[in-house]
């Protein structure tokens, strides 16, 4: 379609993968022009030489604290058992760091489990008093029971004074950047585009995704949309919450992000 040319001479192919290996494989090959990723996985990558730049992002978080039972602030939490996921990844640096912020840390317990999905079977089982979600998972529990929640990204900018934290980012390669400038910013202005229209009419882009079978249920996209903080900020602009939440996880865990913050080439 014209609407999402990236000029005359520019053809594309889209390729959709689970779990960080193959986002991995395609830093390290650089057989990606573009690459979608975790800003913690962008930073660790670039700081081991790999050449690729930061150039935006395009999530601000999707991580939610729920509960069957009482849930409506984080002093709730206290003397909870919270079941979390992904272990010394960004969820847990989220997790820690608004626990520690408030005060919590010492006042819950939380025990981790392999994935999302199991963090989820837990707190429909009743067996966890709290959990630690995303979305689209959180969008599917919903429909199974009714949940108290807490929007972890409110409580971070609440908690800070940060907008919320970059967890997802564009990553082009550098010989591309420099090769095709005009086709970049094509690119870049599309992606800002397109979140747009995410967030002013879920119900279309939920209609679109299941048309090309995403693999999720059209209500269940259509609710995840608005609570995965979709937006377009560019490297300049996200550059300030990116780097204060790279030094949340320098106090966490340091090779998360290769042990130090990335230099100024980082950024587009």
């Amino acid at each position: 379609d014209d609407i999402f040319s990236l000029g005359a001479s520019a053809s594309y192919k889209t390729e959709m993968v689970n779990g960080a290996d193959p986002l991995i494989a395609a830093f390290t090959s650089q057989s990606h022009d573009v690459i979608v990723a975790p800003t913690n996985l962008g930073a660790k990558l670039y700081n081991t030489g790999i050449p690729y730049v930061y150039c935006g992002a395009v999530v601000y978080g999707n991580l939610f604290l729920a509960s069957l039972g009482t849930l409506s602030s984080l002093s709730d939490l206290e003397g909870m058992e919270i079941v979390a996921f992904s272990q010394n990844s960004t969820p847990d640096v989220v997790l820690l760091t608004v626990l520690n912020e408030s005060g919590l840390l010492d006042k819950v317990s939380i025990r981790y489990v392999g994935s999302v999905s199991e963090a989820q079977g837990e707190l429909l089982a009743g067996t966890a008093d709290a959990a630690l979600l995303a979305e689209p998972i959180l969008s599917v529990s919903q429909t199974k029971a009714e949940l108290n929640i807490i929007d972890l990204q409110d409580e971070w900018a609440r908690l800070t004074g940060a907008q919320s934290y970059p967890q997802a980012g564009i990553y082009i390669k550098s010989e591309t950047v420099e090769n095709y400038p005009d086709i970049i910013e094509n690119f870049l202005s599309l992606v800002e585009q397109s979140i747009n229209n995410a967030n002013a009419d879920p119900a279309n882009i939920a209609a679109s995704l299941e048309a090309i079978e995403f693999g999720l249920p059209e209500k269940i996209i259509e609710s995840a949309i608005p609570n995965s903080h979709l937006v377009f900020e560019t490297a300049d602009d996200s550059k300030e919450d990116l780097e204060f939440y790279y030094n949340k996880i320098m106090e966490l865990n340091p090779a998360l992000i290769g042990g130090s913050l990335p230099d100024e080439e980082f950024y587009y």
